[in-house]
């Protein structure tokens, strides 16, 4: 049930909660990524196979050289862990732009990245533009599934897109909270309903092609519209 389209619901991520976006190509994932996940996270590492890719310079990101991504950068690990500490004792803010190639090597270097990010990162979020250049529905790297399944004891978000729902390793679909569908094939939203989300297909017509529009079902059982830069998401209140 679609609920009240003129209320924006209120997003909060915790830090052991993953997050999804499926849609074709120019639904509006990327658009949703830059709007929303710029504002919301302070350290962010995205993973681009693309040189400027989808989060270039000018839209706030820095850009970050291969060599930062080895395991004897002691420069790299102490950033990810959180120091320096900020003067008001707040770890040190980043948006990192990482250019991976599509092919063994890219997969291979982010199987560094994720062993970094599991004995050292803290307090962070990992995105992957298209993850199906990483994984598949059949195989998913070592140290990407630990990432998947154990990167809340290290408080890191791991956010994802895909074009297809093929390209979905299933134990990074079983470890995702926030699932935002935009505009999909029929085919795709046949295959999510019997994984047991047939709310997709129910209101797909919702979505229209090019609508920038997605589905969102959150924890209390109702689906929403959402669009960027309407959503905003609500940093957990620390008490």
């Amino acid at each position: 049930m679609i609920s009240n389209p003129e209320e924006i619901p209120k997003f909060n991520i915790r830090p052991n909660e993953h997050v999804g976006m499926l849609g074709m190509t120019q639904q509006g994932k990327s658009h949703f990524g830059r709007e929303v996940l710029l504002t919301y996270f302070r350290r962010l590492i995205v993973i681009d196979t693309e040189e400027k890719g989808e989060f270039p310079v000018e839209k706030g990101f820095a850009q970050m050289d291969y060599k930062l991504i080895t395991p004897d950068n002691k420069e790299f690990i102490a950033i990810i862990s959180g120091f320096p500490k900020t003067k008001e004792g707040k770890s040190p803010a980043f948006r990192w732009n990482v250019p991976f190639p599509v092919n063994q090597e890219g997969i291979q270097k982010n199987e560094v990245l994720c062993a970094l990010l599991l004995r050292y990162g803290n307090d962070m979020a990992v995105y992957y533009d298209e993850i199906g250049d990483f994984v598949n529905a059949h195989y998913i790297a070592d140290n990407f599934n630990a990432l998947m399944r154990k990167s809340a004891k290290r408080h890191i978000n791991v956010i994802w897109s895909s074009q297809r729902m093929q390209n979905v390793n299933g134990n990074v679909a079983n470890n995702t909270a926030h699932l935002f569908i935009f505009h999909i094939e029929p085919g795709d939203a046949s295959a999510l309903k019997k994984k047991g989300l047939g709310w997709v297909e129910d209101n797909l017509n919702q979505v229209p092609t090019r609508s920038f529009r997605a589905l969102y079902h959150d924890p209390f059982g109702e689906v929403h519209i959402v669009k960027a830069p309407d959503v905003k998401f609500e940093p957990e209140k620390k008490v």
